[in-house]
C-alpha cells in the first residue's frame, strides 16, 4: 500500500468522488458519531460531498495506521475543515452554526479504486 502525502491523498479523494459513484468508488461509514451530525444538522450526501471537496492541504491534521486490529494495514488520513456552515434540524427559529468537521478516510488496498470515509462528524466528538 502506498502512503500518500496529504496533498496526494486529497487529490485522490477528490478524483474518486468527482468521477465515481456513491457506494462503489466511495462510501460513508454509518458510525454513531457520523449519524449524530446528520441527525442534528441538515447534512445530506450532497453536503457531505461538498465538505469533502472543500478540504485543503492546510486542513490536514495527521495520518496514521489504523488502530483497528482487524485492519491494521489501513492507512488513515485525518483533516479538520474549520467553520463549516450548517443549519440545525428541528429548531423553528434556527440560525446557521459554524462547526469544525473532523474527517478521517482511507483508501482500499488499491488506492486507485475506492475510498472509505470512516469519520465525518463534529470535531471533538472523537
Amino acid at each position: 500500500m502506498d502512503i500518500l502525502s496529504p496533498s496526494e491523498a486529497l487529490s485522490r479523494l477528490k478524483q474518486l468522488i468527482k468521477s465515481g459513484k456513491y457506494g462503489i468508488n466511495y462510501t460513508f461509514v454509518p458510525t454513531d458519531k457520523n449519524k449524530l451530525l446528520i441527525d442534528t444538522y441538515y447534512v445530506d450526501d450532497k453536503k457531505r460531498i461538498e465538505i469533502l471537496l472543500s478540504l485543503e492541504e492546510q486542513d490536514y491534521i495527521k495520518d496514521e495506521y489504523s488502530y483497528n486490529s482487524d485492519n491494521p494495514d489501513d492507512y488513515m488520513y485525518v483533516f479538520i475543515k474549520r467553520n463549516v456552515q450548517l443549519m440545525p434540524r428541528f429548531h423553528e427559529e434556527a440560525q446557521f452554526d459554524y462547526l469544525d468537521i473532523y474527517v478521517k478516510f482511507f483508501f482500499g488496498n488499491d488506492t486507485n479504486s475506492f475510498v472509505v470515509i470512516l469519520s465525518m462528524h463534529k470535531a471533538g466528538d472523537y
